[in-house]
């Protein structure tokens, strides 16, 4: 069966961040892809590839973002981690019709018997109506880099529940079960050192040689 689990809440508090420490892997490359049902900001989207980079990068994992649009035909990845990207992800003002509800998870990944699969959704509206709550309405440049900045935080703590196979939450940094719209557009906020080892943990075993 497969089930939605590890998803990241909104606060309405600020939460102190903790910073990660580093770490080095040799799997293969990361393939971040993402399928935007509606268009999108391109400014989010530069902002977007950068902060989720440095996010999951402290060590040197190498990590590409892909569009689902742009793919060729029969393209290969290494590890590969997709994510449906749900309504408009832009902090423009979008028609009536498109609003989303106001609560719920930013972001979810799905579980089947036991494992998280490589699999997530993100709620675009929704991060944008979190975000409008400090910084106000509007599709600035300025909004739009942190609107993409705090996409790339959301996915960053659902890539840690993918890649560390975890469906439990840290006491702090970007991996705790809920981030307040603060913390989405904190620059310090990062992967705290118990994800950063699940994740070491995880990938090593599903790259060791099988032994049967």
């Amino acid at each position: 069966m497969i089930a939605a689990v590890c998803c990241l809440l909104s606060l309405s508090l600020l939460v102190p961040a903790v910073c990660g420490a580093g770490f080095s892997i040799t799997n293969p490359p990361l393939t971040v892809l993402m399928d935007f049902e509606s268009p999108h900001s391109e400014t989010s989207l530069r902002s977007l590839r950068q902060g989720l980079s440095q996010l999951l990068n402290p060590g040197g994992m190498d990590v590409s973002i892909a569009l689902k649009a742009d793919l060729p035909p029969n393209p290969q990845f290494g590890q590969l981690v997709v994510f449906k990207m749900k309504g408009s992800c832009s902090m423009s003002p979008v028609r009536p019709n498109r609003t989303a509800e106001q609560h719920g998870p930013l972001a979810l990944a799905y579980t089947s018997d036991g494992q998280v699969l490589h699999f997530g959704e993100v709620e675009c509206d929704r991060i944008r109506y979190t975000l409008q709550r400090i910084l106000g309405r509007g599709g600035s440049m300025k909004n739009q880099e942190t609107y993409g900045s705090a996409l790339a935080i959301v996915m960053a703590h659902e890539v840690y529940h993918m890649l560390g196979n975890a469906v439990h939450h840290t006491h702090e940094g970007l991996t705790k079960p809920a981030l307040s719209a603060y913390e989405l557009t904190d620059p310090d906020l990062s992967l705290p050192p118990g994800a950063i080892a699940t994740i070491r943990h995880n990938m090593q075993i599903s790259s060791a040689p099988s032994t049967k």
